[in-house]
């Protein structure tokens, strides 16, 4: 809470990029999945303690991928993780993924919603202490660049729709603000001439920026 230390443990993830991290707000632990590291793509559940990291699952559960985004549902009490590419770091959209998987802190389980977002790498999302939903918005689908926001009430994904919203990004970074009940979501406009840094916030109806 006042300043970075490089912690080392002696066992703890290999070195990867894009994978999907995620706080267990029942256990504490904060969870690491997946990730690519050249032509590798791993499959690892990984759980830290603040001391120790601690292999969990060793596969079997979402597969092989990176560029998923995990958040944990508080109200259920299960980490959700959401899409990715089971291609590879060069695999593009093309092989994103929109498959839903729960971690209930000692198995996962695929969930079969009616309803869910396209397939789409890079998005971002996070848990609504206030309203018990996921919410995901943008990443990287087969053709586009999404700007559309997504909600995980626990049984299905319902697509949001707002007057104005974030404009199309991925790879941004989302955390649930308590102090203020809202989503707040902060990335680069990929459409823009320049590159500007774009922060939204979000409470259930409305984006503001």
């Amino acid at each position: 809470g006042h300043r970075w230390s490089d912690v080392r443990p002696a066992t703890q993830p290999t070195a990867r990029e894009n994978a999907c991290a995620s706080l267990d707000l029942v256990t504490g632990e904060s969870l690491l999945f997946g990730g690519v590291l050249g032509f590798a793509m791993f499959d690892e559940l990984w759980a830290f303690d603040g001391t120790t990291w601690t292999l969990r699952d060793a596969g079997g559960g979402p597969g092989r991928r990176h560029g998923a985004v995990m958040a944990h549902d508080l109200a259920r009490a299960r980490t959700v993780l959401f899409g990715g590419d089971n291609v590879g770091l060069f695999g593009g959209s093309a092989a994103a993924l929109n498959d839903t998987w729960e971690w209930d802190g000692s198995a996962w389980q695929q969930r079969q919603p009616p309803a869910s977002p396209p397939a789409r790498t890079r998005s971002a999302m996070a848990f609504d202490l206030v309203r018990n939903r996921i919410v995901l918005h943008g990443g990287q689908t087969a053709t586009f660049l999404a700007t559309d926001t997504w909600e995980w009430d626990g049984a299905t994904w319902q697509q949001i729709f707002t007057p104005a919203s974030p404009p199309a990004m991925h790879g941004a970074a989302m955390a649930f603000d308590p102090s203020r009940g809202r989503v707040v979501l902060v990335g680069t406009d990929l459409l823009a001439p320049q590159t500007t840094i774009e922060r939204w916030e979000y409470d259930g109806t409305w984006w503001w920026r």
